[in-house]
C-alpha cells in the first residue's frame, strides 16, 4: 500500500482512535459518538455487538464508563442509544465522503445512507433522516416536514410523502423488514385523532442499529485504503476545530 498523505492519515485516526493525539489530548466526535451509542445499546464498546443476560434484559457494556454503575441493565425501550446511533450517521455525512463523489442530496444522514450503507431504497432513507428529526427535536415518534417554503405542489406532495412520518418501533430480531413503509394512501395523515397502528412507519431498531454498525465499518474499511476525503474545504484546521474535542 502507497503511504497516506497528511490528510488521508488524519481521516484514518478520526475514524479509529478515540485519542487522535495524544500529545495534544485530542479527541475523535465521531469515535466518542460511536462508543457512547454503543455503551447505551447495549452492546460492546469494541465491537458493536449486543450484549444480553440470560433473561434476555441487554445489558450495557460499563466498562471505563463514568455514566454506568456496576451491573446497571439498560432499557431496550430507552431512545438515547438509537439518537446516538442516528447522531454517528449525522457526523459521518457531515465530515466523510467517497473520493471523486458528490450526492445532490444536502441532509447528512441521508448522504451517509446513500455513501456507504447497503440501503438503497430513497424512502427508507427518509425514513432513517425523518425518525432522527422527531427523535432529536421532540424526544418523540411524529415527524412533521417543513413545507412553508416550498411552492411547487408537486415537491409538497414529494416530501410529504418521503418524510411525514408516525413511528413504532419494535424490538423483535425477527421482523420481517427492518423498516415497512405503508403506501401513501394508508399512511398516516397527519390527524392526531387517528390512533390506527396499521398507520404508522415500523422500524426494527435492531436491525436498524446492525445495519449503521455495518455503515461504520464500511467507512472504516475505506478510510483504510484511503479512499475517502473530506466534504468540507477547511482541511484538517476545520476537523479539528468542528469535529475533535480536547480533554486537559
Amino acid at each position: 500500500m502507497d503511504k497516506m498523505n497528511t490528510i488521508e492519515k488524519t481521516i484514518l485516526d478520526f475514524v479509529t482512535k478515540r485519542c487522535m493525539d495524544e500529545q495534544e489530548k485530542r479527541i475523535s466526535c465521531l469515535v466518542m459518538a460511536l462508543e457512547n451509542a454503543r455503551i447505551l445499546s447495549g452492546r460492546t464498546k469494541c465491537s458493536g455487538k449486543s450484549r444480553k443476560a440470560n433473561d434476555g434484559t441487554v445489558i450495557a457494556d460499563y466498562l471505563e464508563s463514568k455514566f454506568f454503575e456496576e451491573n446497571i441493565l439498560v432499557s431496550g425501550y430507552s431512545f438515547a442509544g438509537l439518537i446516538h446511533y442516528l447522531l454517528l450517521l449525522d457526523l459521518i455525512g457531515n465530515v466523510l465522503k467517497p473520493k471523486d463523489k458528490s450526492s445532490e442530496e444536502k441532509n447528512s444522514i441521508y448522504k451517509a445512507l446513500e455513501y456507504f450503507s447497503p440501503i438503497t431504497d430513497v424512502n427508507n432513507r427518509c425514513a432513517i433522516v425523518s425518525l432522527r428529526n422527531c427523535l432529536a427535536h421532540n424526544y418523540g415518534l411524529i415527524n412533521i416536514p417543513e413545507l412553508k417554503k416550498l411552492k411547487n405542489a408537486e415537491r409538497i406532495k414529494e416530501r410529504k410523502e418521503r418524510y411525514q412520518h408516525k413511528f413504532t418501533l419494535h424490538l423483535n430480531d425477527n421482523a420481517k423488514n427492518m423498516i415497512q413503509i405503508p403506501k401513501p394512501e394508508s399512511r398516516w395523515n397527519g390527524n392526531y385523532a387517528m390512533k390506527d397502528e396499521s398507520l404508522s412507519t415500523k422500524i426494527n431498531v435492531c436491525e436498524l442499529i446492525d445495519v449503521i454498525e455495518e455503515t461504520y465499518q464500511k467507512v472504516k474499511d475505506m478510510a483504510v485504503k484511503k479512499e475517502l476525503e473530506l466534504c468540507f474545504k477547511g482541511g484538517i484546521d476545520e476537523l479539528k476545530s468542528r469535529f475533535t474535542v480536547k480533554f486537559e
